[in-house]
C-alpha cells in the first residue's frame, strides 16, 4: 500500500507484464513501495535487463500492464505507452552511458534539459548534484578523464537529479574492480537512501543485493523463482541457482521420516521428521572431511572423489562427486593436511543435526 513519501507526490510501482523476444519467454509480476530498494538477481539471459527495459519504456510489453503512483505505463490492451523521456523514471547503465563530447556538468544537465529546464537552471542544479556527490572538481572533465568509479557517480548524479519517482540501477557496480567497488557500493548506498521513490537494482551479485537492497526478487527463465526479504531466501533456497548463488548444498528428495531418499535412490538422513516432498540444505561448513572412513556414529557418511579445491583466503571450498555430490568448508590448514588433490577419494560426513529439511 502506497504512503507519502514526500509533500507532493505519492509513489508505488505494480508491473505485471509478459515479453517474448527471440528463444525470451519474459512473465513477471513485480510491486514496489516508496522508499524500498528491490534488488532484481538471476542468471545470465533470465530476462532481468528486459524486465529492466520495459519498466524504464526502452521495450513495450507484449500484455500486462506497468503502473507507477496509479498511473498506466504500459498497457497494450488499452493502447497506453508512455515514452521514457516522460515516465520521471531515472535510470544508471551498467556502462553508465556518459556522452563522450559533454563535459561532466553538462552529462549531469542533460536529464533536465531534456524535461525543459533552461540552461541556467539545468546547470545550477547539476552543479549542486555534482556538490553533494564530491565531484565538484570534475565538472569541466570530460567522461574519458574519468575513473570506473567516478564515471559511475556522474551517471548516478545524472539520474539522481530530475528527482526520479522510480530508479532503475542496471549492474551499475559491474564493470569497477574489486577495490573501487567497496567505496562505491558504501557510497551508492547512502546515495539511495535520498531517493523516496522506488529503486530497483538489477545485479548478479549477492554482496550487492545484501548491501543496497530491501528485498530480492530470483529471476530465472523469465520467472520469479523466489522472492523475499534476502536472509529469508538465503534460508530456504528453493532452487539449484539460489543455493549456488549463496554456496550451500541444496536436493530435493521425498521424506519418510528422518529419512530423505534423494534422486538416484541414495538417502540422507536428517534430525527432523516429515513426511512428502522437501529440499535439503547443508551449509558447507557442516560436511566434515577425512582421508579414511570415520569412526564414531555419523548417520551420514560417502565415500567420494575430489572435483576441485578451491582456497579462499583462510578457507577452502572443497568439491566432492560421488553418490551424494557435495561442497565441503574447511580451513586453509585443514586442507593443507588433507592434501587431497583432484581424482582422489576421499570421506565425508554429516551429523543428521546438520540436515535441514523443509516442504518443497
Amino acid at each position: 500500500m502506497a504512503r507519502r513519501v514526500d509533500r507532493w507526490y505519492l509513489v508505488t510501482l505494480v508491473a505485471h507484464l509478459e515479453v517474448i523476444r527471440g528463444t525470451l519467454d519474459l512473465r513477471v509480476e513485480l510491486d514496489a513501495n516508496p522508499g524500498e530498494t528491490v534488488a532484481i538477481l538471476g542468471p545470465n539471459a533470465a530476462g532481468k535487463s528486459t524486465l529492466l527495459r520495459c519498466l524504464a519504456g526502452l521495450q513495450r510489453i507484449d500484455s500486462g500492464r506497468i503502473e507507477l503512483d496509479g498511473k498506466a505505463l504500459d498497457d497494450p490492451t488499452k493502447r497506453i505507452f508512455v515514452e521514457p523521456q516522460d515516465r520521471q523514471i531515472g535510470v544508471v547503465f551498467q556502462d553508465h552511458l556518459l556522452f563522450p563530447t559533454l563535459t561532466v556538468l553538462e552529462n549531469v544537465a542533460f536529464g533536465l534539459r531534456s524535461r525543459g529546464a533552461t540552461k541556467s537552471d539545468a546547470r545550477s542544479r547539476a552543479s549542486a548534484a555534482l556538490e553533494r556527490l564530491g565531484l565538484s572538481s570534475l565538472a569541466n572533465a570530460k567522461p574519458t578523464a574519468l575513473s570506473g568509479g567516478q564515471s559511475q557517480q556522474v551517471a548516478l548524479a545524472r539520474a539522481l537529479v530530475t528527482r526520479p519517482r522510480l530508479m532503475l540501477l542496471d549492474e551499475p557496480l559491474a564493470a569497477l574492480d574489486v577495490t573501487t567497488k567497496v567505496d562505491v557500493r558504501r557510497s551508492l548506498r547512502e546515495q539511495l537512501r535520498s531517493v523516496d521513490g522506488i529503486r530497483i537494482l538489477v545485479s548478479h551479485d549477492p554482496v550487492d543485493a545484501f548491501a543496497l537492497a530491501d528485498r530480492v526478487v530470483i529471476v530465472e527463465d523469465g520467472r520469479v523463482s523466489q522472492s523475499g526479504v534476502l536472509a529469508d531466501v538465503a534460508a530456504r533456497p528453493r532452487t539449484r541457482y539460489v543455493a549456488d548463488l549463496i554456496g550451500v548444498n541444496l536436493f530435493e528428495g521425498v521424506a519418510t521420516g528422518p529419512s530423505v531418499e534423494l534422486a538416484g535412490g541414495h538417502s540422507i538422513v536428517s534430525a527432523s521428521v516429515r513426511t512428502g516432498p522437501v529440499f535439503v540444505l547443508v551449509h558447507p561448513s557442516s560436511v566434515a572431511v577425512h582421508r579414511s572412513r570415520p569412526e564414531g556414529s555419523p548417520r551420514n557418511v560417502w565415500e567420494g572423489t575430489v572435483v576441485d579445491v578451491d582456497l579462499e583466503r583462510d578457507r577452502a571450498r572443497v568439491r566432492v562427486a560421488g553418490p551424494i555430490d557435495l561442497t565441503a568448508e574447511i580451513t586453509a590448514t585443514a586442507a593443507t593436511q588433507l592434501a587431497a588433490r583432484p581424482g582422489e577419494r576421499i570421506w565425508l560426513s554429516v551429523k543428521a543435526t546438520e540436515v535441514e529439511t523443509y516442504a518443497r
